[in-house]
């Protein structure tokens, strides 16, 4: 059973049904990803952080993150979403995914009824308290990243609604596009720019990382996200002997052209070793043969990450003039609107900030 601290931390959750009891009682399947866990009273499901308490679904980390921080949007990465602006990230604890080589294992594999009992003892932080350190760090947005943010989607709505209601400033995900289709609806609703990740799309491989076969889940949901209008950029990390043989990374590229406009951003990023998985970092050959397959199939933004020395530069597709500059995580925009100044084309997945004054 439940302890006392997580009892005090429990608050309603979303996105379930309530099925027949059986002998051994309640069962309660949550509907808020696609592994549609049936809880019983007392236990949590796959995420830890999600149980049924007295009968009902819970949420036990609403308003508990255990991480914060204002960063870089380009470090989700964001490169065509309000560039050099800074956000304020959280996070909290668990995942819908185990993925061996998560740089951010220590908390998306810990538990509410474990590793959580410190972090939810405290008060929770109520969304104008994030307003209020938006304005002291001089943030224009905030951001759910660090681990998987569909676990507190309670958190996330009640915030991003209370951002949209009360301020200017934008609202942004970081997340593995695990999620079923009634709580991505709710969430694109008030979310700007929603960064996924493209893993991988065969289900050995989904297997291996998330215990889980079906890929075409998260495909469905990157293919939802770019008809939404909301702002979609994509993020595949190439990892050693996982994801990157030329028939997977090829397979990729053929179904982003086909579900997604061609102007996504879409970054490569090379893997390095951490947590269970101790293969060698990504060739750099892998990543500039993912490059140069998107670029052949018309993908006009693609940008390489973790690779010291990758050109990051935002350039115009037709003419080749540099749009936005980049060192590291710094970004100096050299536009004023979504339009190359040298040669007049649209930027249509282009997003800067709305000048005042």
């Amino acid at each position: 059973m439940f302890s006392e601290v997580l009892k005090s931390a429990a608050k309603p959750a979303k996105y379930f049904a309530k099925l027949e009891p059986d002998e051994l009682g309640v069962k309660i399947r949550c509907g808020l990803c696609p592994r549609e866990c049936i809880i019983r009273e007392g236990e949590t499901g796959y995420c830890g952080v999600r149980g049924v308490l007295d009968g009902e679904l819970v949420t036990f980390i609403w308003g508990h993150p255990s991480s914060i921080a204002v960063d870089p949007v380009e470090k989700k990465p964001l490169y065509h979403f309000h560039p050099g602006s800074l956000v304020l990230s959280l996070g909290t604890i668990g995942c819908n995914f185990r993925c061996k080589h998560c740089q951010n294992w220590t908390i998306s594999m810990a538990d509410a009824d474990s590793a959580g009992l410190g972090l939810l003892e405290g008060e929770p932080i109520e969304p104008p308290a994030l307003v209020e350190i938006c304005r002291r760090q001089g943030a224009t947005g905030v951001s759910f990243t660090y681990n998987e943010p569909t676990i507190w989607m309670e958190y996330v709505l009640d915030t991003f609604r209370y951002f949209r209601e009360h301020t200017d400033y934008y609202t942004c995900l970081v997340t593995n596009a695990f999620i079923n289709p009634e709580p991505l609806k709710d969430v694109l609703e008030v979310t700007d720019a929603y960064r996924a990740d493209l893993k991988t799309i065969k289900p050995e491989n989904l297997v291996q990382m998330a215990l889980y076969n079906h890929p075409e889940k998260v495909l469905e949901t990157i293919a939802r996200v770019a008809k939404s209008g909301v702002h979609l950029e994509v993020v595949t990390n190439i990892v050693t002997n996982w994801n990157d043989s030329e028939e997977e990374l090829s397979a990729m590229v053929e179904w982003m052209a086909d579900n997604v406009p061609h102007d996504t951003p879409w970054h490569f990023t090379r893997y390095f070793p951490h947590n269970e998985y101790r293969e060698e970092a990504t060739p750099v050959a892998t990543l500039r043969f993912a490059e140069r397959i998107a670029r052949e199939r018309g993908f006009k933004f693609v940008y390489l990450g973790n690779l010291p020395g990758a050109d990051g530069d935002t350039t115009c597709p037709d003419c080749g003039q540099t749009l936005i500059s980049r060192a590291g995580y710094s970004a100096r925009t050299l536009v004023n609107e979504a339009r190359c100044p040298a040669c007049g084309k649209a930027l249509r997945s282009l997003v800067l900030p709305e000048r005042k004054g």
